[in-house]
């Protein structure tokens, strides 16, 4: 049992240091790994929990639902990898997890995860979705990323959501977020035109 421990704190440790792909192709400083977001989405869907579901059963998805990440990567839709690709790898990697610690109960969150029959799976999809929006938009406020990212990843999340909670989320999310950013492209916009002025005063300046 200890060294069954032992291994899985090794694999948490493996999945803390894997830096969430999605993020990294989109030029973000300092990325999230995917601990952090597993994280996220587990006290997130503490925050939200509807009473009529299974608590226990939402936070093992929670906490779970990232796992073959340790082997199979943070695969994106970028990596030209199809749907039944993933999944067979996930699966395998899953398999290889159980395995070595002894935690076959593990096996059956994934494929319930997977499966997405259960309200309890499409809830923690839904949160999954949502805390990568609520990553996004910290990033966007920070200037921590080489593009705005909001736009992308709220676009595709709204598209997504399955669950009342999870609609309702992003609702409250876009009427919140949306007068902030036209804000900041506002700032943005002055900013970029003082320093094209600015650019140019020193160019006739340099000619004179």
């Amino acid at each position: 049992m200890t060294q069954n421990a032992a291994l899985m704190q090794e694999l948490l440790n493996k999945l803390a240091a894997i830096p969430c792909r999605r993020w990294v192709l989109r030029g973000v400083q300092n990325p999230e790994n995917v601990a952090e977001h597993t994280m996220a989405v587990a006290m997130l869907s503490m925050m939200y929990l509807p009473h009529e579901l299974d608590a226990v059963r939402v936070h093992e998805l929670a906490l779970t639902h990232d796992l073959p990440v340790i082997y199979v990567g943070d695969v994106t839709p970028q990596d030209q990898v199809t749907a039944a690709e993933k999944e067979a790898a996930e699966r395998e990697a899953m398999k290889q997890i159980t395995r070595e610690t002894g935690t076959q109960y593990l096996m059956p969150l994934f494929e319930e995860f997977r499966a997405q029959k259960t309200r309890e799976a499409r809830f923690v999809r839904d949160i999954d979705c949502y805390q990568c929006v609520l990553q996004a938009e910290h990033y966007d406020k920070n200037n921590l990323a080489q593009q705005e990212l909001v736009p992308e990843l709220y676009a595709y999340a709204n598209s997504r959501m399955k669950t009342f909670v999870g609609k309702s989320l992003i609702e409250m999310f876009h009427r919140r977020w949306e007068p902030q950013a036209q804000e900041r492209r506002l700032i943005r916009a002055k900013w970029h035109g003082g320093v094209v002025q600015i650019a140019g005063k020193m160019i006739e300046l340099a000619r004179s």
